[in-house]
């Protein structure tokens, strides 16, 4: 059998670390202090970019090895085709929402240091949504906590193309697709006048989907206007997945910009 020379960069996921994620619903953890009103629905989004790499353990295709990854936010920025993601919330008195929408697509190509393949296509996708239901247990001007308890549907793709050299070609996918439940507490504080420290943290799996799950932010922001807010932080995220041949054991981890727009 020949041996696939690279560790499916986990661009399949790395993907996701590569770039861009959110706070999640964290950098949404609006500034609501600074602008509660009672009554009727209000509404923030929050666009983002998570400069993250990744590192762990991946397996995706039948019959091969887990590989061990550790990968740097430019390692996979190269790599990118395309990224989205964006936190929405939505809140009525002390009842709200939150949804957390992620998407990483990443493609690599190469050659193979053998004669049995000429070269390699590997295309690679990772999507989260998080959908939570939440209840502010403190809502005062100047601090917000809220609890929630909701879900987080994970999708993976990996394709990998092997171009004939003295062997024929073909072609493979390693994916999976799954549900975790989640529960969540993340809140605001105010530090000033237009400053204020924002945290959040969700975790879940439970054995359900994975067998645990980790996402956890700290940052601060700062109001550029009464609906308009920048926010910058921290954020780190593990996920243990261990399903038949598919293999997803990561942790991601870095700096992570956000601005905060009050619909």
């Amino acid at each position: 059998m020949t041996q696939i020379p690279f560790a499916p960069i986990s661009l399949s996921s790395a993907a996701l670390a590569a770039t861009l994620a959110l706070p999640l619903s964290l950098a949404a953890t609006q500034i609501e202090a600074q602008s509660q009103t009672t009554g009727g629905w209000q509404f923030t989004i929050t666009p983002y970019l998570w400069a993250s790499g990744q590192e762990g353990r991946v397996g995706a295709f039948e019959n091969a090895p887990d590989t061990d990854i550790d990968l740097s936010f430019s390692d996979l920025l190269e790599n990118l085709e395309f990224a989205a993601m964006v936190v929405g919330n939505a809140r009525n008195g002390r009842w709200g929402i939150t949804a957390d929408v992620f998407y990483f697509a990443a493609a690599t190509d190469g050659d193979i240091a053998a004669d049995a393949f000429s070269g390699y296509e590997y295309d690679s996708t990772l999507t989260f949504v998080t959908v939570v239901g939440e209840y502010a247990v403190v809502d005062q001007p100047d601090t917000t906590l809220w609890l929630g308890a909701g879900a987080r549907y994970w999708g993976v793709t990996n394709d990998l193309t092997l171009n004939p050299g003295t062997r024929p070609g073909g072609s493979f996918d390693g994916d999976d697709h799954w549900w975790d439940p989640v529960i969540s507490v993340r809140g605001t504080t105010d530090l000033g006048a237009r400053t204020f420290f924002t945290g959040a943290l969700f975790t879940g799996g439970f054995g359900a989907g994975s067998e645990s799950m980790v996402d956890a932010f700290a940052g601060v922001g700062y109001a550029f206007t009464p609906t308009t807010a920048g926010i910058a932080g921290y954020r780190y995220l593990a996920v243990d997945r261990d399903e038949g041949d598919f293999l997803y054991d990561v942790r991601l981890e870095g700096l992570m910009l956000g601005v905060r727009f009050q619909l």
